[in-house]
């Protein structure tokens, strides 16, 4: 946010040319450097992998032995372009395994959020859950953002995740939670991946993460083929399982972000009942509807992918009342008339890029609402007034030369 400052006051000054006080060639080379800062005021900032590769020397594992769990984890780069993260979680004490560099420092309030681009998990895999974590100079605690990694439609396909940068707003030290805490993304000195309270090995490859300036277009949707009825009812009662765990140690982020990916596999599914691929759906939409709290996203995802199960089984559904009043109501009898595609694409429920007004429990589905404000960070640090001023800035500049060259 600071380029397009810049480029205002080297704009001032070249339009001294104008008026005689500045010769051309001093003229030019202003306007010059006024584009090369609207040019850097644009870029994205690969924080981590990417192009340059990882630096292997940055980065350690810490797990949950310092609290006297007896969880692993390891590092290893198979190639400079990607970092290997596995180990086992193990249940019996702290239950988590963490991988961290703190061997930077990055000023990230100009951008939008932050894009992670991952190999997905084999065919067959319930999805895993993580946190994108980042500390910041002068608090002890650091902010996390939760995302899921879906398994493919084959062994290495890659995917991108993106987390806006109000997303960040679960702030712990030590497994202490700070209700008031917010994040600043001017100080961030750390980036650390946890994979928390998920029982067994795990093994992720993560091949970047980069601060983009603005919100990417909606992605597709995960895919991964699901051989009949049964794998997909193995899908949903594998991450119904995982993530009630998580919700009670009180990672509700995680959860919803599970629980979000399964949903959209559902959809996706051609071996799922169209029953269940409805009900993926509409949990899907009524979660984007309510309030930002996970919690409630959560129990809205929980029903519908209970519906799922008991499409794919046979059995009766649960009755609304079974559930706290958020995901109570008819919304689980929609039918997805725009078609199961376009219910499984956008970016994931945990954070929305729009928030829409909570509907009543029998309420028709509302209609889309103002752009969320981040608690945390202004407008500013999500995109809004850098993209408007740079365009404004890049139109003077060309006006600019061109009367500087014809002078």
């Amino acid at each position: 946010k600071r380029a397009p400052s810049l480029f205002l006051s080297s704009f001032c000054v070249a339009s001294w040319f104008l008026k005689g006080h500045m010769p051309r060639t001093a003229a030019l080379v202003l306007v010059s450097v006024a584009f090369a800062l609207l040019a850097a005021a644009n870029a994205d900032k690969v924080l981590a992998g990417g192009s340059a590769g990882w630096s292997e020397r940055d980065w350690y594992v810490q797990v949950d032995g310092v609290m006297g769990g007896r969880s692993s984890g390891d590092i290893s780069f198979p190639s400079s372009s990607a970092m290997q993260f596995s180990g086992v979680i193990s249940l019996n004490g702290g239950g988590f395994s963490s991988v961290r560099s703190n061997m930077m420092r990055h000023d990230l309030s100009s951008y939008a959020g932050v894009s992670v681009a991952f190999e997905t998990l084999v065919p067959g895999s319930v999805p895993l859950g993580m946190h994108l974590q980042f500390a910041v100079s002068g608090s002890r605690y650091s902010f996390a953002a939760a995302y899921a990694i879906p398994p493919g439609q084959n062994a290495g396909d890659t995917a991108t995740v993106f987390l806006p940068l109000w997303g960040f707003n679960r702030a712990t030290s030590s497994g202490f939670l700070c209700s008031s805490c917010q994040f600043d993304p001017s100080q961030v000195i750390g980036i650390d991946f946890y994979m928390l309270f998920q029982e067994g090995p795990f093994s992720v490859k993560i091949l970047n993460v980069t601060a983009l300036d603005s919100a990417p277009p909606p992605p597709p949707g995960p895919t991964t083929p699901l051989a009949d009825g049964a794998a997909v009812a193995s899908l949903v009662s594998g991450t119904i399982d995982k993530s009630a765990y998580l919700y009670d140690q009180g990672y509700t982020e995680i959860a919803t972000a599970l629980f979000d990916t399964t949903a959209r596999l559902v959809a996706a599914s051609t071996s799922a009942t169209d029953a269940s691929r409805d009900a993926a759906c509409s949990g899907l939409k009524r979660a984007s509807q309510v309030s930002a709290d996970p919690t409630d996203r959560a129990w809205v995802l929980r029903r519908a992918l209970d519906n799922v199960l008991a499409a794919e089984k046979g059995t009766p559904v649960k009755a609304g009342s079974d559930y706290p009043t958020v995901a109570q109501g008819n919304w689980t009898a929609t039918k997805q008339t725009t078609g199961w595609d376009e219910c499984r694409s956008g970016h994931p429920v945990t954070y929305p890029l729009v928030k829409q007004s909570p509907p009543a429990a029998d309420a028709a589905p509302a209609s889309t609402g103002a752009t969320q404000d981040s608690p945390t960070v202004s407008g500013v640090s999500r995109g809004v007034a850098p993209a408007a001023s740079t365009v404004v800035a890049a139109t003077a500049a060309v006006l600019l030369w061109t009367r500087i060259l014809h002078a």
